[in-house]
Formats: structure tokens, C-alpha cells, sequence
């Protein structure tokens, strides 16, 4: 069995604040879930990441044992490159998120990055579930600006 996590965020760069949305789906469940991050983040890098992190530790509660492997789908290549140890000219503020993210993925199934064109309108399901996923990220952070 595969897993598809999607996810997205958005940050407000005046407040230091940050959101997210993610909706993960299998031939067994679906999670849906947005919120606001509880600590201020520093740009819109580390909300990306953080999201793909949230998503990740909620699926980790589900029973995982017949799955094979773990897609994730998200808008932002820099993200992707920084948990895959790839290059990243962000800076080394990312480096703890990458060492918590190795120790949550310890115990997971294989994990698939793929990257998803944002506002995209073709009608495909990923980019469906990605526009769903930066709206629900922006109305949570409209909440408290």
C-alpha cells in the first residue's frame, strides 16, 4: 500500500507566524488536518518544512505496517532538497528540522518526494489537493492577522 501526504504552508513575514495544511490519503484512511504553528518561524521555508514534519508525525500514529511507501507531494523544491541533504542556499538554520525529520523517518516506510506546481488549475488531482491545501494554510493565518 502507498500513502500520499500533501501538504502546504503560509507565513506572514510582519508577525513571524506560520500555518499549514495537510491531507494524507491511503486505501485505509484519510487525515485532513490545517492549524497554526504554535512557535514563531522564521520564513516561509522552515513552514514548508515544518508542515511536511507535522503531516509525517500525525501519519506516524496510523497503522503503517502494509505500507510500502510514503509520497510526498509539496510546492516547495527547497524543502524537498533539504530533507533529501541536497544543497540549499537558505542557510544552516534548517539543519535541526533535517535531524528531526531523519529521526522521525527512522521508523517509516520509504518516503518519495515529488514536487507539485502551486496555483495551478489543470484539474489533476494533485494540484486539486494543493490548491486545497495553501487555501485552508492562508485561512488559518488570516485568523490571527
Amino acid at each position: 500500500m502507498i500513502v500520499t501526504v500533501n501538504t502546504d504552508a503560509s507565513f506572514s513575514v510582519n508577525h513571524k507566524k506560520g500555518s499549514y495544511a495537510f491531507w494524507i490519503v491511503s486505501n485505509r484512511f484519510k487525515i485532513i488536518k490545517s492549524g497554526l504553528f504554535k512557535n514563531p518561524v522564521g520564513n516561509p521555508m522552515e513552514c514548508e518544512m515544518k508542515a511536511i514534519y507535522n503531516a509525517l508525525w500525525l501519519l506516524k500514529t496510523e497503522d503503517l505496517k502494509s505500507v510500502s511507501k510514503i509520497i510526498i507531494n509539496t510546492d516547495c523544491i527547497p524543502a524537498i532538497a533539504a530533507y533529501k541533504r541536497q544543497s540549499v542556499k537558505e542557510g544552516k538554520w534548517y539543519k535541526p528540522l533535517v535531524k528531526k525529520f531523519r529521526k522521525l523517518t527512522k521508523t517509516l516506510p520509504k518516503i518519495e518526494f515529488r514536487h507539485v506546481k502551486a496555483h495551478t488549475n489543470n484539474g489533476d488531482a494533485r494540484s486539486y489537493v494543493n490548491n486545497w491545501c495553501d487555501t485552508q494554510a492562508k485561512s488559518q493565518l488570516s485568523k490571527i492577522l
